[in-house]
């Protein structure tokens, strides 16, 4: 916002509007900042049945310093007509959104003209380097070569040998295109509170010891099987992963329970005493509440947030707020600002799912986060934590992530810090389709529940 403001003093005459792009989730937050900190530019919403779609409306796109923001589903679907407009400039918000090359999605934005293009991103690289040069291929085509030779000079040395001198190399390639901000540097931002991370070790209960045990005992069996090939053997402990998560958290959530019937306090106790994640949970949100603050409790599962919301509100008797994928856009901007008020009897609770609330938000009346499963991604969890954990925040912010010993939560925790290393020698970090990639042996060794 800064820079447009800029722009606008620095070349009044400039001509052709700003368009940025950004998820449908974070589309309302952008409108409230830019009347908050702009209140001077012309803000348009290029959004909804109203928004411009003839070409006889694209003499609104080239007046100066008009904003347009639009989202990344309407990009795509109005791709034939945005690309005949020269824009002064474009943004990307939440760019990772971008990483895949082939998608429509990102082949759509990359039609777009402009003077200049900018991307935002806490987090360029999830999962592999392919998605650095997807970007740059949109900010400055042919800079990183064409796919195959990115290929050849830098994924293979870099992710499979983690070769220093590549590594170096594609830091001096790219440096001069990237402005990074870390709230540990004190030049740019000084006045940030303290972040205290905390890691929290669980016990499984019974009820998810007997699952846990069955469902690998009869993987391995299947992984093992000659017959079965690398394709399908990959995806086989993919979906693995995805179970032994919602093992650990509830043994509901396995089983695919629906629990919105259920009414009398013992049937809920019942549920409870099932995930001694629960019983922590309801344990740290006690001590959160009476110390009058308010906490986020991030999921990657929108089951495990219903669970977990229904459980809350036997519990209090307030209303327990819960964002997620499938909320209107209404009614995700009022959630974002009731947990934001500070009425004092505004709701203290907010569940996420982490991919619809993980990016984007200011939620910085949260003084505690609160990770209940793992995505096992580091850069995806603290770009969640940055929700709370951003400017505007006064308070110190306690962030505890969940760990349930003897899993495999417990042993790729373990694991991260490795992966991680590696990939803060380019820019951020990576993801966790590594670990279909392990060999058997090292695999069992993780799959399997440890005493």
């Amino acid at each position: 916002i800064a820079f447009l403001l800029y722009l606008k003093e620095k070349y009044p005459n400039n001509k052709g509007s700003v368009l940025v792009v950004c998820p449908t989730s974070v589309l309302f937050n952008w409108h409230r900042e830019f009347n908050k900190f702009a209140p001077n530019l012309e803000i348009i919403l290029h959004h909804g049945p109203n928004r411009y779609k003839k070409a006889s409306e694209i003499p609104e796109f080239l007046k100066a310093h008009r904003i347009f923001l639009t989202s990344y589903g309407t990009i795509r679907n109005d791709i034939d007509f945005l690309e005949t407009i020269p824009f002064s400039g474009i943004i990307i918000d939440e760019s990772q959104n971008m990483k895949n090359y082939t998608s429509k999605q990102t082949q759509a934005i990359s039609k777009l003209k402009s003077q200049y293009r900018i991307c935002l991103s806490g987090t360029p690289i999830e999962n592999r380097l392919l998605e650095l040069w997807s970007l740059f291929n949109f900010l400055n085509p042919g800079l990183l070569g064409n796919r195959e030779e990115f290929q050849e000079k830098f994924i293979l040395p870099i992710e499979r040998f983690q070769n220093q001198e590549a590594i170096n190399d594609l830091k001096t390639i790219i440096a001069p295109f990237i402005m990074r901000r870390v709230k540990s540097d004190k030049s740019i931002i000084n006045d940030l509170p303290e972040k205290n991370e905390i890691k929290i070790t669980i016990e499984l209960t019974k009820e998810q010891v007997i699952l846990y045990k069955d469902l690998t005992e009869e993987t391995i069996k299947k992984i093992e099987d000659n017959t079965v090939d690398k394709r399908n053997k990959r995806g086989i402990i993919l979906a693995l992963l995805v179970k032994l998560k919602q093992i650990c958290n509830h043994p509901y959530q396995y089983l695919k329970k629906d629990i919105t019937s259920i009414r009398t306090d013992k049937e809920i106790k019942q549920i409870i005493s099932q995930s001694n994640k629960l019983v922590r949970l309801l344990e740290m949100t006690d001590e959160v509440i009476s110390n009058g603050e308010k906490v986020l409790i991030f999921t990657q599962f929108t089951q495990m947030g219903t669970i977990i919301k229904k459980i809350l509100e036997w519990k209090y008797n307030f209303k327990i707020l819960f964002f997620h994928g499938s909320v209107p856009e209404k009614k995700r901007s009022e959630i974002i600002d009731d947990f934001q008020s500070e009425e004092i009897e505004s709701p203290p609770i907010l569940i996420l799912s982490l991919k619809a609330g993980g990016t984007g938000l200011n939620l910085t009346q949260g003084t505690t986060v609160i990770h209940f499963d793992r995505w096992w991604n580091p850069a995806v969890e603290d770009q969640a934590t940055d929700r709370a954990y951003r400017i505007g925040q006064t308070q110190p912010v306690n962030v505890y992530k969940f760990v349930t010993i003897g899993t495999i939560e417990e042993k790729i925790d373990s694991l991260l810090e490795e992966k991680k290393d590696l990939a803060d020698k380019i820019v951020v970090s990576t993801g966790e389709s590594w670990i279909s990639d392990l060999n058997k042996e090292k695999l069992k060794e993780l799959l399997l529940l440890s005493n």
